[in-house]
């Protein structure tokens, strides 16, 4: 058996590179929790508690909305790997312009469980509790790794 695989068995997406997509999000919500806690005045942490109430169930709704947008950013993959796919065959296109095209599909279709997530991080910064907004990054970031694996599992 050789140690070379041939181009097209190739992952479309390596792991190191499916880890940095998928901590994006999370990321961040890191970067947020820094800003917010060495930038943001005193003063702000009133009125972020006068919020919580009401933002805490919008982030509540935005780890409903990621729940269904892994399911959309699946179908997203799909759509878009035909629709590139069609494009690189339409012009001639060669085997690394067929991986490059369904690279980009996957890497606009893991977009979709991220924005919410990200929505939900302004929340955190606003004021919402903590705990809708850490349950909406970890089904982000679930939600672009089972992207990324069906991107790799595709052999269209």
């Amino acid at each position: 058996m050789s140690t070379h695989e041939p181009k097209e068995s190739r992952a479309i997406v390596r792991p190191g590179v499916l880890a940095l997509i998928a901590i994006a999000a999370p990321a961040a919500l890191g970067l947020e929790t820094i800003a917010r806690t060495l930038l943001l005045p005193a003063e702000l942490a009133q009125v972020r508690q006068e919020l919580r109430p009401t933002l805490t169930p919008i982030a509540w709704g935005l780890l409903i909305v990621t729940l269904a947008s892994a399911p959309l950013g699946l179908l997203t993959l799909r759509a878009l790997t035909r629709r590139f796919l069609a494009k690189v065959t339409a012009t001639n296109g060669d085997e690394r312009r067929r991986r490059e095209a369904r690279f980009e599909a996957m890497f606009v279709a893991t977009s979709v469980p991220q924005l919410p997530a990200i929505l939900a991080t302004f929340a955190l910064t606003a004021g919402s509790d903590a705990w809708p907004v850490i349950a909406t990054m970890v089904t982000s970031t679930i939600g672009v790794v089972a992207i990324g694996l069906s991107a790799n599992a595709q052999r269209t």
